[in-house]
Formats: C-alpha cells, structure tokens, sequence
C-alpha cells in the first residue's frame, strides 16, 4: 500500500487522528448558487455541491454549513465548542453572500468552555470513592502513567499538580512524553512495552496499581501493544470519562477529576515517597568503531538540548529514539505517532517556530 494516499487531505487527517482542534473554514458558492447549482470552477462539474462537505464528514468530528445568517450564531458555537472540548477538526462551510451579513453579538457574551460539564455530581463522588478505595487496597504502591490525552485535553498543570503533592512516581508513554517535566525527581522515564528500559518495565509492570492518565494504546505507542498492565490493576482517566478495573464510567472525566483526586490522595504522600524511581539519564556509550551508530547518535544528541527547547521528530527512527533520551526542564515534544505522515516535521517546524520565536528548534530528522 502507498503511503502517498494519506497526503490529499493529510491535514485534516492527521488533524483528527492526533487530536488536534482545527476549524476548517471553507468558503463556498452562495446560497443562491447552492440551490441551482451552475458548474462554477471548483467544482466536480455534475452539479454535487454537498460532495465536499460529505467528505469532510469522514475528517472532521462535527460540520456546520451556513444556510442563513438567523442561524449562524448557533452553529458557529456549536461547532467551535466540539473543536475546543473533543480536540478534533471541525469544517465550516460559509457561502460568500453570507461572509458580509451582520449578525447579532449576543452570544460573545457567552464564554465558550472546553471543559464539558459535570453531568452527574453524584456520580463523580461515588467514582473519587472507588479511586481512593483501590489506592488504599494498594497501600500506596502506585505509579502514575501520563499518555498524549493529558497534553490534547489540557490537564498538564492539574497533572503536576497532583504528582507533586502525592509524589507518587510518575512515567510516560512516548507520545506522552514531555507532559510532566523529565527533571522532576520522582519522574522515571519513559514506558514502551516490551522495549522499555528494564528497570522502568520492572516498576511500572509490578506496582500494584496503576493510574493511567489519558492513555491511548497505539500500536507504536505501546510497542505493538506489548504493554503489560493487567486490567484489574488499571485506574483509566480519559477527558469524558473514567475506567477502573472493567468498569466505565461515562461523563466523569479528567479535567475535574484530577484537582478533586490531588485532595483526596495526597495524604499518601510520605508512602509514595519512599517509592524508589528510577534515575532517567542521558548515556553516551563510547565505541571504537568510525561507524555511527543509533546507539551513539542518539544520546550525543541528546546533548545538544537546551531547557524550553521544542523538538520536532520524523516519522521513523527519531521517532523510536527519542522516548530514551531525557530531555531538558521546560522541553515539548512534538511527534505524530499516530498518524505517521513522512515528511512532516519541516512543516511542524516552521509552524511551532513561528509560533515560539524564543524557542530553538531542533527537528530529528533521518533519511535512509
């Protein structure tokens, strides 16, 4: 199979399957044009108008297609709102007669939110029960597993939050790398599976509880799903709702959850404390062959890294690389571990540079 057929619409693609909100705003034939339907350039020429927003329906996880101004209020907060809290595109198709009609500005009043609301109180606190429940069960031996949701859905500063007061110890998958700081002293590293460093496979895979917080269980963000975490030692925090054990629970999700369990668990603090973790560090092995190799190139440039820098890997081998390279207080990692576009770190680049001047930008990129 081509990989050449992911790039037409890769943005939008990539866009979804990575959880990145994006509004997709279209512009269109008018509303005139629409229901008599002329073959205007652009077009497919038989007259299918709707074939592009059915096409956006295969990319985009909500589409809103102006039809007057009465509505458009609502439909533009409807589908920004499904942009900001599900962290996909959305696609809003907006006729040229309607680009200049003036609507009111009622609902600038109204803050949009993207954290969804709590749907059942009671629900919640039966939920944070069950949690401190298994934390006890566990007698503290815990650890806490941070994926890619935690950095999509906005829970970085709850998340750090909570492992700073808990000091349970704390590790990430490799596209949830970088969402705690890899210089906090109770972080141990990265967990890939059966390619783990041995002592962070040992410690993840025997504590007796693991809280995983925002997982998503990639084939290669689990190292062709060779994770090894029994379910009934799992506690699953996901941004619109919670899994302990093989029970979910809808609409309890982590945005709220997280501060409500940092209060409730905290008091474990001197337990967890005395958890060992391990030393994440960075080990430039000496050879004695004029051959470079991964295991030399990659550590050595894991030296040149700086704090706040933002590193950008290639789909391929930095892709495998970097989950073992520690990197500096204040780093962010971009990857596409699960869209796996090739070629796409130059682009990243140039937007994540534009957008963090200050930022130095270091893109790993290999071509064989």
């Amino acid at each position: 199979i081509s990989l050449k057929i992911i790039l037409p619409s890769s943005g939008l693609e990539t866009a979804f399957s990575e959880m990145v909100p994006v509004l997709n705003l279209v512009g269109v034939p008018s509303t005139a044009q629409q229901n008599s339907r002329p073959l205007l350039h652009h077009t497919l020429g038989d007259g299918r108008y709707e074939a592009y927003n059915l096409a956006a329906q295969q990319f985009t996880y909500s589409q809103a297609f102006l039809k007057n101004k009465k509505h458009a209020p609502i439909e533009i907060d409807r589908v920004l709102t499904d942009c900001i809290t599900k962290a996909r595109p959305v696609y809003l198709a907006l006729p040229t007669d309607l680009v200049s009609a003036k609507i009111s500005s009622q609902s600038l009043r109204i803050p949009l939110t993207r954290n969804p609301p709590v749907e059942d109180p009671r629900l919640q606190s039966f939920v944070l029960d069950l949690v401190a429940n298994q934390f006890q069960q566990a007698e503290g031996d815990a650890v806490v597993l941070v994926d890619v949701c935690a950095i999509r859905h906005d829970v970085k500063d709850e998340l750090n939050t909570f492992v700073n007061k808990t000091a349970f110890p704390v590790f990430t998958t490799p596209m949830g790398k970088t969402a705690v700081d890899e210089n906090f002293e109770r972080y141990g590293g990265v967990y890939f599976g059966s390619i783990s460093r041995p002592e962070i496979k040992e410690k993840v895979e025997s504590a007796r509880l693991v809280l995983s917080v925002g997982p998503l269980k990639t084939d290669l963000n689990t190292a062709n799903f060779t994770h090894n975490i029994p379910v009934e030692r799992t506690i699953e925090l996901h941004f619109d709702h919670t899994k302990i054990q093989y029970a979910v629970f809808p609409g309890v999700g982590m945005k709220d959850l997280i501060p409500k369990l940092t209060e409730r668990l905290k008091s474990f603090h001197a337990v967890a404390s005395m958890l060992s973790v391990p030393k994440f560090l960075n080990f430039v092995p000496y050879e004695k062959t004029e051959i470079i190799t991964h295991d030399f190139f990659w550590p050595r440039v894991g030296e040149f890294f700086r704090p706040k820098d933002v590193i950008v890997t290639e789909t391929s081998s930095p892709n495998f690389a970097i989950p073992d390279i520690p990197l500096p207080e204040g780093s962010i990692l971009v990857s596409q571990l699960l869209w796996g576009s090739i070629g796409w770190e130059l682009v990243g680049c140039m937007f994540g540079g534009k957008k963090e001047r200050a930022w130095k930008m270091y893109p790993i990129h290999w071509r064989w």
